[in-house]
């Protein structure tokens, strides 16, 4: 006895199409991504403003493109989210120099902490605030976009070298 199988063809459109065209109607509208796609999802990445830290200087000579992708505003949002354990809305310091290397910034540890705990108001410094909710952690990109230039593909492989001793792990 032999079993015939039907024969099913698969074409690139029904491989890429979203998730909700593939599963059960949701009672809830479709997503800006449910609605274009894996395709118009690369397309809107094109189209996103990055906020976050520029790309080294010597990117280009790398052969890298001049953009810190994943530092879109609501990629920035989704990082501030996960950081942010207890759902309190702000973040320690700790936890906001890790949301300002997700936003691109490679800078020493000393470098972030002075730029998260450095407010000019009025001519007055304060220093040493506690949390920082999501809108200060941009007004703190805005400050490192426009005081300090990101950390190069050739310094940036001096510290790894360094960190390795020379060999072939970081230790």
């Amino acid at each position: 006895m032999s079993l015939a199988l039907p024969k099913v063809s698969i074409s690139v459109e029904d491989s890429i199409s979203p998730r909700s065209a593939r599963s059960s109607p949701s009672p809830r509208s479709p997503s800006k991504r449910d609605r274009k796609g894996v395709l118009g999802y690369y397309a809107y990445r094109k189209e996103t403003e990055y906020v976050g830290a520029p790309p080294p200087a010597d990117a280009t000579e790398y052969g890298l493109k001049n953009a810190m992708h994943l530092t879109g505003e609501a990629d920035l949002q989704a990082a501030f989210r996960m950081l942010d354990e207890r759902q309190e809305g702000v973040l320690h310091l700790d936890q906001a120099r890790d949301w300002l290397m997700c936003a691109g910034w490679v800078l020493p540890e000393d470098d972030l902490d002075h730029a998260l705990t450095m407010q000019v108001k009025g001519g007055i410094t304060y220093l040493e605030r506690a949390k920082f909710s999501l809108s200060q952690l941009f007004e703190v990109l805005k400050y490192l976009k426009q005081e300090k230039r990101n950390t190069s593909v050739e310094e940036l492989t001096e510290a790894f070298t360094k960190l390795s001793d020379k060999g072939d792990r970081i230790r």
